[in-house]
């Protein structure tokens, strides 16, 4: 049952990820290297802080490190700047 459970799990994010990728122009667009999908995979349990850190990857062009210390700094918990 439990790895019923993670697969499950494993399927949705990938999911996430390939909704994610499809987004821009309507073309499928890789996120980055493979090993950001992992990073994001592996450390972000909800789906919605995994969607963040896919979003802020593509967007700033963070590296596999950058994302990392993102997802470790907590970056999703914190409040976004308002533009002044």
């Amino acid at each position: 049952m439990v790895s019923e459970l993670q697969d499950l799990r494993t399927e949705r994010g990938v999911e996430l990820i390939s909704l994610v990728q499809q987004e821009v122009n309507g073309y499928a667009q890789p996120l980055s290297a493979w090993s950001h999908n992992l990073a994001i995979m592996s450390k972000c349990k909800d789906p919605l802080q995994r969607e963040f850190y896919i979003r802020m990857t593509r967007q700033f062009g963070w590296s596999r490190n950058v994302l990392i210390h993102q997802i470790e700094s907590q970056s999703y918990e914190k409040p976004l700047p308002e533009h002044v």
